[in-house]
């Protein structure tokens, strides 16, 4: 990978050292992720956004309010696995 040199202010390099320390992985993939994430928000939206049509529209789980009862169930699911 090419080397890219950049300016962070003060207070977060020092978060980003932080988390890498108590995670142990270089500042480098904290930062990279970072960038990941920013740079494909867009288009995790969209696919979201198209995975919520397909559902509303072709109604496999009743459609929003099958899969709004669906979600609610499996969201308390999973706060009782805890």
């Amino acid at each position: 990978m090419p080397g890219v040199g950049f300016y962070l202010n003060q207070k977060l390099l020092n978060a980003v050292k932080s988390k890498a320390k108590k995670e142990r992985v270089a500042v480098s993939k904290i930062i990279s992720k970072a960038l990941e994430s920013y740079l494909f928000v867009d288009e995790r939206r969209l696919a979201k956004e198209k995975l919520f049509r397909l559902i509303v529209d072709k109604h496999p789980l009743g459609g929003k309010e099958g899969w709004e009862k669906l979600h609610k169930e499996r969201t308390m699911e999973d706060e009782n696995r805890n």
